[in-house]
């Protein structure tokens, strides 16, 4: 091998917020022309762009194919696995993260780095910002490399370990603790919902995607360096790299070849330090390697290839100096930064019901490296940022002062975003104290109050509506749905009923607008005596509204009251020609059905919603009393006997119900 002279380019790092160790790469000049390696670096980028542009497609014909024909396979979302693992509900996403998890256990995280549209669009970003002369630094961190572990705990760990252990144990040692857990309910058993007629349900509207992704997929880049939302936010990425570390395919090394020339160091977007590693383990140990195959690429001797070794589990001892981390903060920097991103990201999380837990992550990561930065700013002479001097001889430029004053309009924004949680929270313990019931609140002569429930639930309203809108006297910059609720329903245990139902009404009209909210105004329209504006509404609420429960059992008990049996039989009837795969409809209906006496009609009725809804509890009961109407004993007894190889959970109740035919 041939070397044309024998200059070095030293590449200077930070350790614990001070210069040390100069690195020196030899810059090789090697037997392969340097154009074709760019050839094939290039040739391996524009693969994985093609696999990632790819995937974008297939995101975009998905959302074709549901709208145009109504129905479609589920979405490959992996937060979806959160539902399989609490509610039984098996969907394409947890069938993904699954195999994701298995494939990163055997192979690493070839996910991330070749079918992450995150990944993707984080990759457009920095490209994009190297376009135009803007250069993202890799921020280096210790604590806050953990946080996506930490949440990735948090959306598939916790929940099962939960439900599963520590609840039994609470039972067992202090039962009062259970509350302590959060809510929780057992396991269903699995149910398939691979096929979606929703695929946008639980997902944010537009308003907050489009923020989302410019934040999550470029502010991240900006402010963190390549890929900062993989290594300081992903909740995924944190599960991913946990079992990488199991995966005996990896990139390794041919020492004999390697001369530790630090290219493939130069070419990592993740950040790994590869020359150091492949030299002194023979092969990538780090749990940030995507696989982009970059580092291989770029290689003048072919001296990095994928292929089978040990597990990075089982490092083994270094063939050379262990290489050290290297971070840009000290400990008491580390300290700062970790807890501005606690304060951001436990302050936007769900603010003003709107900002989801991984858009809140990326305000708390971007926002907390803004405040490192200005810290930098602050504490050194000179300081830096994408390749731009915000601060040279102690005098800061005139772009450091536009990064200054945007970083402090931001946290100006977090601050008061604050002030509204705390406000929120306050209200919250005094509105924790009224302990009214939906039925002492609704009734013609509503129970009076005490005064302690009374002063708790003015308190409550008071910071409720300092909480509010600027609009409505508040300091919010919008209100918050399920605060606008709780105004509604303490103005309504105070006896303002005129004012509850202004702001009932002005709920139920909301995007957020539920079931019950229309179902609520028209109790308050029978707590007036009238009858005829309470129907209209549950019926102007079923017409806009067809799948609405509530309403529909509301309307149904109306005409019960008034007599018109027949009338309420046709609420179910008209749903059901509308909607016959409504099983909850159904199932209501030969509940109906069965008290009024009709017990075949109901028996059909009942059959046919179990066949939809095999594990309905309360189906299999009124099915069994079907044949109890009519003395059919034995038949009855078939019945909650094939419930509890049905419906396992409940063999208690069915066993008690069985008992009671016995008696």
């Amino acid at each position: 091998m041939s070397f044309i002279g024998s200059s070095l380019n030293k590449l200077r790092f930070r350790r614990s917020g001070r210069a040390h160790d100069v690195i020196s790469l030899p810059v090789l000049i090697p037997d392969h022309p340097q154009e074709y390696i760019q050839r094939r670096q290039t040739k391996t980028q524009r693969w994985r762009a093609f696999s990632l542009l790819m995937i974008h497609a297939l995101i975009v014909v998905h959302l074709l194919h549901w709208y145009f024909q109504g129905t479609t396979v589920g979405r490959f979302v992996l937060s979806d696995s959160m539902e399989t693992l609490e509610l039984g509900r098996l969907n394409p996403g947890f069938l993904l993260f699954s195999t994701a998890m298995i494939v990163t256990m055997l192979s690493g995280r070839w996910l991330c780095g070749w079918g992450c549209h995150m990944g993707g669009l984080q990759d457009a970003c920095a490209w994009l910002m190297r376009r135009i002369g803007i250069k993202p630094k890799l921020m280096r961190t210790r604590l806050l490399g953990y946080a996506p572990l930490m949440f990735g705990i948090y959306m598939f760990i916790w929940p099962t370990l939960r439900r599963d252990v520590l609840v039994p144990l609470f039972n067992r040692v202090w039962p009062q603790g259970v509350r302590l857990l959060g809510h929780w309910h057992p396991f269903p058993g699995l149910e398939s919902h691979l096929v979606s007629d929703n695929l946008w349900n639980g997902l944010p509207g537009l308003a907050i995607a489009i923020p989302f992704l410019l934040i999550c997929g470029g502010l991240t880049v900006y402010c963190l360096g390549a890929r900062g939302f993989c290594r300081y936010g992903c909740p995924y990425g944190g599960m991913f790299s946990s079992v990488e570390r199991l995966a005996p395919l990896r990139i390794r090394v041919d020492m004999n070849a390697c001369d530790g020339c630090g290219k493939c160091t130069a070419a990592c977007s993740s950040g790994i330090r590869v020359h150091e590693e492949v030299r002194a383990y023979g092969r990538v140990v780090s749990e940030g390697c995507i696989k982009t195959l970059d580092c291989v690429a770029v290689c003048p001797h072919d001296a990095l290839t994928f292929g089978l070794t040990k597990p990075a589990l089982i490092k083994g001892r270094a063939n050379e100096r262990k290489p050290r981390k290297v971070y840009d903060t000290t400990w008491g920097e580390e300290i700062y930064v970790i807890g501005l991103f606690l304060i951001t990201f436990f302050t936007v999380r769900g603010l003003y019901a709107l900002i989801p837990m991984l858009m809140a992550v990326g305000i708390g990561v971007c926002a907390a490296a803004g405040g490192w930065f200005v810290w930098r700013c602050v504490k050194q002479t000179d300081a830096r940022m994408c390749g731009m001097q915000l601060k040279r001889s102690g005098r800061l430029t005139g772009i450091g002062l536009f990064h200054i004053v945007t970083i402090g309009l931001v946290w100006l924004l977090i601050i008061h975003s604050l002030n509204v949680r705390l406000m929120q929270w306050y209200g919250g313990i005094h509105d924790r104290q009224v302990l009214r019931t939906r039925d002492e609140v609704f009734r013609m002569n509503p129970v009076p109050l005490d005064p302690a429930t009374s002063m708790y639930a003015k308190e409550a309203l008071h910071w409720y509506n300092r909480s509010s809108s600027l609009v409505e006297g508040g300091i919010g910059l919008v209100n918050t749905p399920e605060i606008e609720i709780r105004r509604a329903w303490l103005e309504l245990v105070l006896g303002n009923v005129e004012q509850a139902e202004y702001r009932l009404d002005r709920i139920a009209n909301a995007p957020y607008g539920t079931d019950a909210h229309h179902a609520d105004l028209a109790r308050i329209a029978l707590m007036r005596q009238d009858q005829v504006t309470a129907f209209n509404r549950l019926e102007a609420a079923i017409k806009d509204h067809p799948d609405y429960v509530t309403c529909r059992e509301l309307l149904v008990w109306l005409y019960m009251q008034t007599g018109d049996i027949k009338s309420a039989l046709l609420v179910y009837e008209s749903r059901l020609r509308q909607a016959p795969e409504d099983a909850e409809c159904r199932m209501r209906y030969g509940t109906a059905l069965l008290r009024l006496g009709s017990f075949e009609r109901a028996r059909i009725e009942l059959a046919a919603a179990l066949e939809q809804r095999p594990r309905d509890v309360r189906g299999y009961h009124d099915l069994a009393h079907s044949y109890e109407g009519e003395g059919k004993i034995k038949e009855a007894r078939a019945v909650l006997e094939r419930a509890i190889y049905s419906v396992p959970l409940a063999k208690d109740s069915f066993e008690a119900h069985l008992q009671q035919i016995s008696e």
